[in-house]
């Protein structure tokens, strides 16, 4: 730990010394130099006094009897902290420090949102006392971020994407996350703001998350998307408290995001782009272009519903969805199901990654035929009708909407 170079980063260490002044002879006398620093209209001065007092400090805090020997008996406590630079982490049992650890965050880890940092250092801490905590029937964590209660309570699929691989790293270990203020992680906080260099070539604890893989979106989709959210104020905002770190309370929350607030800790940002657990979340502009193409496959309303929670999200989605069913001009004509299997079927084609289908699913059973067309006229639509009516027989109805299935060569 550095010497101090200001009256913010001396209250720090001190901080860490008032926890363990009990452990401490003569704590008052020796801090004496150091607390005159602090006084009102005192010119900061760092001589011998200062420097000596800080050294045997120092060296108190990291020896017997204010540092102890691990007991496999006793219950362990494992105190976190993330800092916009850092992260620090102390092991305890009944109250007194074990071992300490500390962090730098590389430049890559210093944009992660908040809890992203917050989680970091749980992964860190338990990595880092692994001999420790490895087989421990439970280890309290110590965090002042609250939503990481919550989010470690629920199933992993409703995490962000960077913090799902953090949860899997932490699934060796029995922890139980206890949110505990600020000011009472004395030692964690300090470590996290005095941490240690990060080597160059330590990349260990960055998670990175390719968002066009994992989405299966396109690349023009995306930097629309892209685009939009920069020009949306509402996501800007959001995207804002989410790296900051979310208030404590709903009201103290900015009045456009707090139809949020209930997701807060699924929230993330990515590239750009901001998302609740792996869903995109629309900007407002496209958000009516979206409900068009959530109903371009004609399902009913529940299914246009879940097909919308596969991939996107906005506060009122659902209502949005039924909203649209309400108005729309052309409801779904229900069919009568045949007696008997391939009588009659439903055709359509479909465009998928740059080559067309054909798509035609049988109305007794459901069931599907799709194969590939090279082109998207009757003649390879014939063709491809004769080879599954070969294989099921002819039906004596076809239903479809599309104009290449009312040519006369078909009908013929």
């Amino acid at each position: 730990m550095p010497q101090p170079t200001n009256c913010e980063e001396l209250k720090r260490f001190l901080g860490i010394v008032t926890y363990v002044a009990k452990f401490i002879p003569n704590m008052t006398q020796i801090t004496a130099p150091l607390r005159q620093l602090l006084e009102k209209n005192v010119e900061w001065v760092w001589d011998q006094e200062q420097r000596q007092a800080f050294t045997t400090l120092k060296a108190a805090i990291v020896d017997p009897p204010v540092l102890k020997f691990f007991d496999q008996k006793q219950s362990v406590c494992l105190s976190v902290d993330a800092s916009s630079k850092g992260m620090g982490a102390v092991l305890l049992q009944n109250d007194r420090p074990v071992a300490y650890a500390s962090k730098a965050l590389t430049s890559c880890q210093q944009n992660y949102s908040q809890i992203e940092k917050e989680m970091l250092a749980i992964v860190y801490g338990c990595e880092h006392f692994h001999q420790y905590l490895y087989g421990q029937r439970e280890v309290i964590v110590e965090s002042d971020h609250q939503p990481l209660e919550a989010i470690l309570k629920k199933s992993i699929h409703q995490a962000p994407l960077r913090l799902q691989r953090m949860i899997l790293r932490l699934k060796p270990y029995a922890i139980k996350v206890k949110y505990t203020p600020g000011s009472q992680l004395l030692i964690a906080d300090a470590l996290s703001r005095s941490q240690m260099s990060a080597q160059i070539n330590d990349r260990s604890d960055e998670f990175e998350v390719n968002v066009l893989e994992s989405g299966q979106m396109s690349e023009t989709m995306f930097e629309k998307l892209v685009e939009e959210t920069k020009k949306d104020a509402e996501l800007q905002q959001l995207h804002r408290v989410v790296m900051d770190g979310w208030p404590q309370t709903k009201p103290e929350t900015p009045l456009e995001i707090r139809p949020y607030w209930s997701y807060r800790d699924e929230i993330s940002g990515y590239d750009g782009l901001m998302f609740k657990g792996d869903r995109v979340i629309v900007p407002h502009v496209l958000r009516p272009g979206m409900l068009d193409r959530i109903h371009a496959a004609h399902l009913g309303i529940e299914k246009c519903k879940a097909r919308a929670r596969g991939s996107v999200f906005w506060p009122g989605m659902n209502s949005a969805i039924d909203e649209m069913r309400r108005n729309q001009r052309e409801p779904l004509m229900p069919q009568e199901i045949p007696e008997r299997p391939w009588s009659t079927v439903a055709a359509d084609i479909f465009y998928y990654k740059g080559r067309d289908y054909l798509l035609v699913v049988d109305y007794f059973s459901k069931y599907p035929e799709v194969t590939r067309i090279n082109h998207k006229n009757s003649e390879a639509v014939i063709l491809a009708m004769k080879e599954m009516f070969a294989r099921h027989g002819i039906p004596e109805k076809i239903i479809a909407d599309n104009m290449h299935f009312n040519s006369l060569r078909l009908r013929w």
